[in-house]
């Protein structure tokens, strides 16, 4: 018998599967986490949602290069690549962009992100002529490495469980790298790729986890009060009947009101 014409065209049948596995997973919680944003209108977290989708993306797109290396033209392979390192680059801006926000206090904030937009001006003007996969790990691990160390430092003044979710995030993900980089595969069909995936589909639940909690750093009253607009607006939104105890509370607030106004009168 013959083999099936599904398993002569993938090339790498697992590492695409697990690579579509990997995109579609972060996909789902990317949207979660713009769904959060719109009820938080925490800029940190949409940041974050924007790096997950691009994660996504690469996912997606890194699988099917795998899967299919073998027929699909250079050109289309060509292009396959540039959007996979394009779009960890683009997650690493936008980690570190949010981290920023979120870690940083706002005078330092725009420097802070200044820089990161300049890391990734350079990076992409780099692999415009350059495929090497190294050159994606130059930029990206040390991006994450500050994003751990942002959040390290700012365990005081943050949400401690939003924060350890996010290092323990941090953390799994190089553990996923060092899986990858070390060749460890499992089995003949499930190669180090494989499971790095695996791995990285932990690490990203980990970090959804952390960043879904993030508050940006504020420092002036107008931007405290609209944090605190927001948060009563989540309560609102979040609490079964929510909306029904806002309005009790103000009628009865009303009713208090206008019994003082009457006990007044009568005084009178």
């Amino acid at each position: 018998m013959g083999e099936s014409p599904i398993a002569i065209l993938i090339t790498e049948p697992m590492t695409l599967a697990t690579d579509y596995l990997l995109g579609g997973w972060t996909a789902v919680l990317a949207v979660k986490l713009f769904l959060r944003f719109r009820e938080a209108r925490q800029q940190s977290v949409l940041w974050w949602a924007v790096a997950l989708l691009a994660t996504a993306f690469a996912s997606f797109f890194g699988g099917t290069f795998h899967g299919f290396s073998n027929y699909l033209s250079e050109l289309v392979l060509g292009v396959l690549w540039k959007a996979t390192v394009y779009s960890i680059g683009v997650a690493s801006l936008c980690l570190l962009a949010g981290s920023v926000v979120a870690f940083v206090s706002p005078p330092a904030q725009r420097w802070l992100q200044a820089a990161a937009a300049a890391k990734f001006l350079v990076y992409a003007v780099w692999m415009a002529t350059h495929n090497d996969f190294r050159y994606v790990i130059y930029d990206y691990a040390p991006a994450m490495v500050l994003v751990l160390v942002l959040a390290g430092l700012a365990l005081r003044s943050s949400d401690r469980e939003a924060v350890g979710w996010l290092m323990a995030g941090i953390v799994v993900s190089f553990l996923a790298a060092g899986i990858q980089q070390s060749g460890f595969a499992l089995h003949e069909h499930f190669n180090h790729n494989d499971l790095y995936h695996v791995v990285q589909m932990g690490a990203i639940y980990l970090l959804y986890r952390g960043t879904a909690e993030l508050r940006d750093r504020i420092s002036t009253p107008v931007m405290l009060f609209q944090q605190q607009a927001g948060d009563a607006h989540r309560r609102r939104t979040l609490v079964p009947g929510g909306g029904n105890v806002f309005k009790a509370r103000a009628e009865l607030a009303a009713f208090a009101r206008r019994q003082r106004r009457s006990k007044g009168r009568e005084s009178g």
